[in-house]
C-alpha cells in the first residue's frame, strides 16, 4: 500500500496565515506522488482547498474553549483514519487538543505519526504572552503535553534554529529539518516593473510581529516624505491593534501608515509584486511563508535572525536582530537602493527560493522522510 497521509491541525482557515499555507501547499507537492491525502482541522471557521479531502469537527467546544476539543472529536477522527486507511498522521501544532488526541489516536491505533510544532516552541513564542498564558502553557506542557507527545514517532523542524528549541523540551527524539516551501510556477516569473515606494508587512496584527517597532523605526528611518508603509493581515489582538492606531495618530503617520486588514487573491498578490520591499520584523519566525512567497515575486525582504534564514542575505535580504535601531537603518538602506538595485535585489530572492525553497528542491525529502517513518514503525511492530 501506498503512503496515505492525514494532516492534523488545530486551525485550517485563511486567518492562520502560516500554517494553513504551508500545509495547503505540502498536500499540494504530495498530491501525485502518494496514495492519499487529507486535512482535518478541529478550528472554527475552516478553509476548504480542492487539493484533497478536507475534514472538520465542528461541534461545540467542550470545556475549556480556548482548548477547541469539539464533542465526539476523537470517536470522529478515528472513523475518518479507518475509514480512509490512513497509515501515517502529521500533526500540526503542540499546545491545543488537535495534537493531543491525534496523538493518542497514534499510539491506540498503532499509526506512524510526524509531528510539526511550526514554531510553537519557540522561547520568544512562549515569553512573548502575558506572564499568566507562559505559566499556563508551561504547566500544560509539564502535566500534559509533555506525555502525549512522546508518543509520536518523529519530530519534524522547519530550521536547524527550531530543531535545537525542540531538542530541549524533547531530547532524544529523531528530528528531521526540512524548510517550508512552495511552488513556485503560482508565481510571477518576471519582475514587476511599476515598483511603487511602498514597504509592506503580511502577517497576523500580534505582539510576537513586533509592529510597533517597525510603526517607530519606520518614523525615524531619514527618508522622503514619499515613502508609505502598508501593514496587512488578520487582526488577531485587538487591544494590540488598537494600540497600533494610537501610535500611528501619536506620530502623525496617518497619511503614510495604513493597516488595511487582511489581503488574499489578487490584492495580495498586486502588493507583493508592486511594493519596493517586504518588512518582518518578527521576534519568533520559523521560515514565514510569506518571505517565500515575497521572493517569488522578487520583493526582497528585511527581516529578523529570528526566523531561521540565515542564508537570506545571498539571496538579496536583510537579516537584523529585533533592534529597532537595526530595523531604522535596514529601511534606510532599502529606500536608498536605485532602481536597477531594487530589480538585482529582487531577482537574487527569487533565485534562492527557486533554487532551496521550491517544491522542486524540498519535495523529496518530504517523500523521502514519509516512507523512512513508516519504516521505522514497521521494523518496530516486527519486533
Amino acid at each position: 500500500m501506498g503512503l496515505r497521509i492525514l494532516h492534523v491541525t488545530e486551525d485550517f482557515s485563511l486567518d492562520n496565515t502560516g500554517i494553513t499555507s504551508s500545509l495547503e501547499n505540502l498536500v499540494g507537492l504530495l498530491k501525485p506522488h502518494v496514495e492519499w491525502v487529507g486535512i482535518y482541522s478541529t478550528g472554527g471557521s475552516t478553509y476548504k482547498t480542492d487539493l484533497c479531502d478536507c475534514f472538520h469537527c465542528d461541534r461545540e467546544y467542550s470545556f475549556p474553549n480556548a482548548w477547541k476539543y469539539p464533542a465526539g472529536f476523537k470517536e470522529h477522527l478515528t472513523k475518518v483514519i479507518t475509514k480512509y486507511n490512513v497509515n501515517i498522521l502529521h500533526i500540526h501544532g503542540v499546545w491545543l487538543a488537535a495534537p493531543y488526541i491525534a496523538t493518542q489516536c497514534s499510539k491506540e491505533m498503532d499509526i506512524p505519526s510526524i509531528l510539526s510544532v511550526h514554531g510553537q516552541m519557540e522561547p520568544s513564542a512562549i515569553k512573548n504572552q502575558s506572564k499568566i498564558k507562559e505559566y499556563k502553557k508551561r504547566l500544560y506542557w509539564n502535566f500534559i503535553g509533555k506525555r502525549s507527545i512522546k508518543n509520536v514517532t518523529a519530530l519534524h523542524a522547519i530550521t536547524e534554529l527550531e530543531n535545537k528549541h525542540m531538542l530541549e523540551y524533547l531530547p532524544g527524539k529523531p528530528v528531521e529539518v526540512i524548510p517550508n516551501a512552495l511552488n513556485i510556477q503560482d508565481y510571477s516569473e518576471h519582475p514587476d516593473s511599476n515598483l511603487k515606494p511602498v514597504l509592506f508587512f503580511l502577517g497576523r496584527i500580534n505582539p510576537i510581529k513586533n509592529l510597533d517597532s517597525l510603526i517607530k523605526a519606520f518614523s525615524k528611518a531619514k527618508i522622503s516624505n514619499d515613502w508609505s508603509l502598508v501593514i496587512a493581515g488578520p487582526n488577531e489582538v485587538s487591544q494590540y491593534k488598537n494600540y497600533l492606531d494610537s501610535l500611528i495618530d501619536r506620530l502623525m503617520l496617518k497619511e503614510r501608515v495604513k493597516i488595511i486588514g487582511p489581503v488574499y487573491d489578487d490584492e495580495k498578490m498586486n502588493l507583493l509584486r508592486s511594493s519596493w520591499a517586504l518588512v518582518l520584523p518578527s521576534s519568533s519566525e520559523v521560515i514565514g511563508m510569506v518571505n517565500l512567497e515575497a521572493g517569488a515575486c522578487f520583493l526582497p525582504s528585511i527581516t529578523t535572525k529570528s526566523t531561521g534564514l540565515d542564508d537570506w542575505e545571498n539571496g538579496g535580504g536583510i537579516l537584523i536582530e529585533n533592534s529597532e535601531s537595526e530595523l531604522t537603518s535596514a529601511i534606510e538602506t532599502v529606500c536608498s537602493w536605485s532602481i536597477p538595485e531594487r530589480i538585482s535585489k529582487g531577482e537574487e530572492s527569487y533565485m534562492l527560493i527557486k533554487e532551496k525553497y521550491s517544491n522542486d528542491a524540498v519535495g523529496g525529502k518530504w517523500l523521502d522522510y514519509y516512507n523512512k517513518v513508516v519504516d521505522i514503525s514497521s521494523r518496530s511492530s516486527s519486533i
